[in-house]
């Protein structure tokens, strides 16, 4: 992983939690899309007041080592488990409530149940690199939960309560596109700029990290990676970050427009 300067944004979309696509009608949770690709939304400083955070834990399993003969015979990493703490200044309320689960009721409230399902959604992570790059650090499937909110007074200065955020990943099954935790031993390959984690008992992917001065980066290629749209293979239309350091020809002018909250 190269070092990063400054989070210039992330995106999220709802995935159908069988078939691993992003949803995209908003009548069935489907997120209002603010860069041109259908069910995904970026929170950054024009949607969002702008990102604060996106604190990653966990991106390597547990190594357990197996002694013998008074040395180690025999070292294994475990599954990677890794959770996102993702903050925001202000996110636009119907976006905050669909991506954590709640239930929109006919009067344009949310509501949370008791039984409620698990909400799965993909999130790809956008920041720039040291070497003035975008890095970008994708996950497949996960579980978004509501942080702490503490709400309070004004008083001389305004005070501002941000949204907090928790990004739980489950990780995808490379062959049948079902979610899986489990897994007994992790490889990393590349692939067009590309490093991708996964497990090699029954290939997990986890997660992927791209960066757009590698050569074979492909912006297209990665949002079609991370948020696979229905009906249309893996494709997904172009749009780039505002803001963007890389000039390829593959990564055209961005054409995203803002949300309102």
């Amino acid at each position: 992983m190269a070092g990063y300067i400054g989070l210039k944004s992330w995106m999220i979309a709802r995935i159908d939690p069988k078939t691993k696509k992003v949803i995209t009608d908003e009548s069935k949770g489907g997120l209002t899309t603010n860069m041109n690709v259908p069910g995904v939304f970026r929170v950054d400083l024009n949607s969002s007041g702008g990102a604060t955070q996106a604190n990653i834990s966990n991106l390597q399993g547990t190594i357990t080592k197996t002694y013998g003969s008074n040395a180690v015979a025999r070292a294994a990493a475990g599954t990677p488990e890794p959770t996102v703490a993702l903050g925001a200044n202000g996110i636009p309320f119907d976006i905050i409530q669909k991506i954590t689960g709640m239930v929109q009721n006919a009067d344009g409230s949310y509501t949370r149940t008791t039984d409620a399902e698990i909400n799965h959604c993909a999130l790809l992570i956008n920041a720039t690199t040291f070497d003035g790059d975008d890095g970008y650090v994708g996950f497949y499937d996960g579980t978004v939960t509501m942080g702490n909110t503490n709400i309070q007074t004004n008083n001389q200065s305004e005070k501002i309560t941000a949204d907090t955020l928790t990004f739980t990943a489950l990780g995808v099954d490379a062959e049948v596109g079902q979610s899986s935790t489990t897994g007994t031993s992790i490889d990393t390959v590349t692939q067009g700029g590309a490093i991708k984690t996964l497990t090699t008992g029954n290939s997990v992917k986890v997660y992927s990290m791209f960066n757009s001065g590698v050569k074979g980066f492909n912006y297209d290629k990665m949002i079609a990676e991370i948020f696979p749209q229905s009906g249309n293979g893996n494709s997904s239309p172009s749009v780039v970050p505002s803001g963007s350091s890389s000039a390829s020809s593959s990564q055209p002018a961005s054409t995203s427009s803002t949300t309102g909250k």
